[in-house]
């Protein structure tokens, strides 16, 4: 039997479990002649419903059942054994040395009351009932002298014995982290030792929204939480057939800090309309939600060039040195350190400029000079004559605006013949000699 605390709530669904597996101490339920009617507390065993008995010796009833019948384990009682010592190897011997005492003359196993300085309590065993027939106990070993060979131990010493006597019980702990970075639902996790089997886990969020495994113990749980603050969390462990074992703890959840979202212009818009400028222009436009807010703003250009960096909001703008495919970096970072990114794919092109060159009657001339001069600078980038077809093309050219002057001997342009943009391309340009 167990020696709990006198004043604790008898929880009857542990002698349910026992008495249905079978395990109870059915040679410990001895009924002496002229017993008193039974308590409603023993009818919850004994007759409950007022029907049939369940599986006890039927005359076994008592005003006081105060007690669980459900099977220890000796080997693992706290309490020295051998000669002399009441634990031995029959298991009804030795539960009735303790916990068989008599009330209003019969026999049955209660519970020890291991608070030494409370007063004896109807139906519940004394420590100088219990352990004081070895012992002593009382206050002095005059008074209440021990067995031979047995230390005398005063009642308050016996409690502190007594309270731990039985360790089958389940011993529970629990580990508890914050879920990152939703910091409102705490990850459960629980260490139990059990002797049989810890076939049972039953968690209590204290106002949370539980989460188990959907199939075995749930050794791991989560629980989420609406509100900040701190969370009273509670486990039960059952082990089958033996006893259950509760611990708790408080886990303070927070509103959580989401990481920023990065945000700014379209990667399809960084280089203007139509590709039209190697000069890229990211306007930033990321956000982060309360508690949180943005605390710095980077972007890798991809092409080796030094990581720009600024504010939330900020304009940031980079010239590319060379055509090629870049693959662009938006990043924001909040005060948290956590970050959000995004990537570009910013493609940088030469652009071409061609047409056809012809006479005043519109047939084509070929061998004529065309120069192409960049607007911005004044220099004659390129300099091409026309094919038979009159056709010319120049290619790798930077965006920009450029003239085209033509030349040829005996023949006449308008100057500049043409002037173009690019980019994009521009392929179909026409020049048509005013002479002769």
């Amino acid at each position: 039997m167990q020696a709990i605390h006198a004043g604790k709530t008898f929880t009857y669904r542990a002698m349910r479990t026992a008495i249905y597996t079978g395990a109870i101490l059915l040679s410990l339920c001895l009924m002496a002649t002229g017993a008193d009617a039974a308590d409603p507390a023993c009818t919850d065993c004994h007759n409950p419903g007022g029907g049939a008995p369940l599986p006890h010796d039927s005359g076994c009833r008592n005003t006081s059942c105060l007690a669980s019948c459900h099977p220890k384990h000796l080997g693992f009682l706290q309490h020295p054994t051998g000669a002399g010592t009441p634990v031995t190897s029959d298991r009804t011997a030795t539960c009735n040395t303790c916990h068989n005492q008599p009330f209003d003359g019969v026999y049955h196993p209660y519970r020890i009351n291991v608070l030494a300085g409370s007063p004896t309590i109807a139906g519940v065993v004394d420590l100088n009932q219990a352990c004081g027939q070895c012992h002593g106990g009382g206050t002095n070993s005059t008074d209440n002298p021990p067995q031979p060979l047995a230390p005398y131990l005063t009642k308050a010493q016996l409690g502190t014995y007594a309270t731990n006597i039985h360790n089958d019980r389940p011993t529970v702990s629990i580990g508890a982290t914050l879920d990152a970075p939703n910091t409102l639902t705490a990850k459960l996790f629980a260490t139990a030792y059990c002797v049989a089997g810890c076939d049972v886990y039953e968690w209590d969020c204290g106002g949370g929204t539980l989460t188990v495994p959907s199939s075995g113990p749930a050794v791991n749980a989560t629980c989420a939480y609406t509100t900040a603050g701190a969370k009273r969390v509670t486990l039960t462990v059952r082990d089958n057939g033996v006893g259950e074992g509760t611990a708790s703890r408080v886990v303070t959840v927070y509103t959580p800090d989401w990481p920023p979202t990065v945000d700014g212009t379209a990667c399809g818009s960084l280089l203007g309309s139509g590709l039209s400028s190697w000069t890229a222009t990211l306007v930033d436009s990321s956000t982060d939600p309360a508690p949180g807010s943005v605390n710095v703003v980077t972007v890798n250009w991809g092409d080796g060039s030094t990581v720009t960096t600024g504010a939330r909001g900020s304009t940031f703008t980079h010239v590319y040195r060379a055509p090629g495919t870049y693959n662009l970096v938006h990043k924001a970072i909040d005060n948290a350190g956590q970050q959000s990114v995004r990537t570009c794919l910013v493609p940088v092109s030469y652009f071409t400029i061609g047409g056809t060159v012809l006479k005043r009657d519109g047939v084509p001339l070929a061998s004529a000079s065309v120069a192409v001069k960049n607007v911005a600078t004044g220099l004659v980038v390129a300099r091409v004559y026309t094919a038979t077809g009159g056709t010319f093309s120049v290619g790798s050219l930077k965006p920009g605006q450029y003239t085209l002057t033509v030349t040829k001997l005996n023949y006449t342009f308008p100057i500049p013949a043409a002037t173009v943009t690019v980019g994009p391309s521009s392929p179909g340009n026409t020049v048509t000699a005013t002479a002769p």
